[in-house]
């Protein structure tokens, strides 16, 4: 039923030769070579360094127990005392490099990365996804390319690929495709209710899992699409009713995180060292990135410091070979 929407109902070799083929070939052949220096890399280290493989790992050694499931507690951290890692941060990205460790039998590097390179490809194709219904709807002409180029921005957005090789933040990377996915839902909603529900609730589940900022902002701005492209009184309902079974599949996530936060540091109605933790503005624009900066392609060499002549780049992925992990 979905596929419908893309897929031409004629022969294989006249799907072969359409704009829609050709543009999705395209897409794939653009997101491989952007990810090709990385191929050889057991694993990359940015921001994050490789707290994302040693997460994935953890994870995988709870599943491994446990079965797989929600994992809320990490018990090998704090000096074997354990941590509620998974309590607090979002789990998306981490359960999908679980199952390509168990499912595809990757080690726990190149798990990581497929899980990195996942949320990148699919960022772009929900995009597409979403411009095509559009597009078809609205009698686009070549819509095919213009939806290989909304993927294509969307998915090369700088800060998306800051998220992706310089930040390593593998949750925040999975903020992407459901975001663009919930719009996609959305959009299906439209002419196929039922269809566009699940997909909605999905991508919300998703999406809450991921982040919860982007998750919180992303509702909001799904709140004002649909007021703004309202086409029929039922279509509105049909979204919340998404929306909502989307933030109650991801509730054993979020409610025993809003439960617990009160006994974290951050939910003490006063803190001790205030100033240490909370940053005023000034300083915080000072130690941000200056937007030269996102075009320098060099490694960096010192701590950021204040101003814009540090040298400190963002175009440039920072490899690090490590020894396989068993």
């Amino acid at each position: 039923m979905f596929a419908s929407q893309f897929l031409p109902t004629s022969s294989w070799r006249t799907w072969l030769r359409s704009p829609l083929f050709g543009s999705l070939v395209a897409y794939t052949v653009i997101i491989i070579a952007l990810i090709f220096p990385t191929l050889p890399l057991y694993a990359w280290s940015g921001h994050d360094q490789l707290f994302p493989v040693v997460r994935v790992y953890e994870l995988c050694q709870i599943w491994r127990v446990n079965g797989p499931f929600h994992a809320p507690w990490a018990p090998d951290w704090a000096f074997g005392y354990g941590y509620p890692f998974f309590t607090f941060y979002a789990p998306l990205g981490y359960y999908v490099g679980a199952i390509y460790y168990f499912v595809f039998g990757f080690d726990y590097g190149p798990a990581t990365k497929m899980s990195f390179y996942s949320s990148l490809y699919l960022s772009g194709l929900f995009m597409y996804a979403l411009v095509y219904v559009i597009g078809r709807r609205e009698d686009w002409q070549r819509l095919a390319w213009w939806a290989l180029g909304a993927a294509t921005v969307f998915a090369l957005t700088r800060y998306h690929l800051t998220d992706l090789f310089v930040r390593d933040s593998l949750a925040e990377c999975w903020a992407w495709p459901t975001l663009a996915g919930l719009f996609l839902g959305a959009e299906v909603a439209r002419q196929r209710p039922r269809l566009g529900i699940i997909l909605i609730a999905l991508m919300h589940a998703g999406l809450m899992l991921s982040h919860n900022v982007i998750a919180l902002y992303g509702t909001m701005a799904m709140g004002f699409y649909v007021v703004l492209t309202i086409s029929e009184k039922r279509w509105p309902i049909t979204v919340m009713v998404g929306g909502a079974l989307g933030a109650a599949m991801a509730a054993f996530f979020w409610l025993p995180a809003l439960t617990l936060v009160k006994l974290t540091y951050a939910g003490l109605p006063v803190r001790a060292n205030f100033a240490s933790t909370i940053t005023s503005p000034d300083v915080l624009r000072e130690h941000a990135l200056y937007g030269q900066q996102y075009f320098i392609a060099i490694r960096a060499t010192e701590r950021h410091l204040p101003g814009p002549t540090v040298a400190m780049g963002t175009t440039r992925v920072v490899g690090t070979r490590i020894g396989r992990v068993r």
